[in-house]
């Protein structure tokens, strides 16, 4: 998805930026599968394909998610719009703030149409259900 053949990302690449945000600087390897189920019913977990990096300084990554946050929430959020010739494409990255305790969390949601309130309430219900939020 981009708004030009130069500059194109996807799902995966943004959930990446926003994980480092909320993991204090660090971006996790990529992994879109974690483990799998053997015939036999155990549980395996699978290697990741690349090492975890960091991309920002710890004091960035907190400066900046806590920029994107709303004030006595555990988790920042931003949204916003890509143009998509005669539409665009609403993005929205979000996670947990990087002191938080626990695994951090983070999400990157697309809809292919310009709807920034109803990205933005998505991914809220999305955090609080993970969070544990009601």
């Amino acid at each position: 998805l981009g708004v030009s053949p130069a500059w194109q990302v996807s799902p995966l690449d943004m959930a990446l930026s926003a994980a480092a945000l909320s993991n204090a600087g660090v971006r996790p390897a990529p992994r879109l599968v974690t483990a799998r189920q053997s015939p036999g019913g155990a549980w395996e977990t699978l290697p990741a394909l690349d090492e975890n990096r960091r991309v920002f300084s710890p004091q960035g990554a907190e400066r900046s998610a806590r920029l994107l946050a709303a004030p006595d929430s555990p988790w920042w959020l931003s949204v916003a719009l890509a143009p998509a010739g005669e539409t665009a494409y609403t993005w929205v990255l979000a996670g947990t703030l990087p002191a938080q305790q626990g695994a951090p969390l983070s999400l990157a949601l697309v809809l292919e149409t310009p709807r920034p309130q109803l990205a933005a309430d998505i991914a809220v219900q999305v955090l609080r259900a993970a969070w544990g939020a009601p």
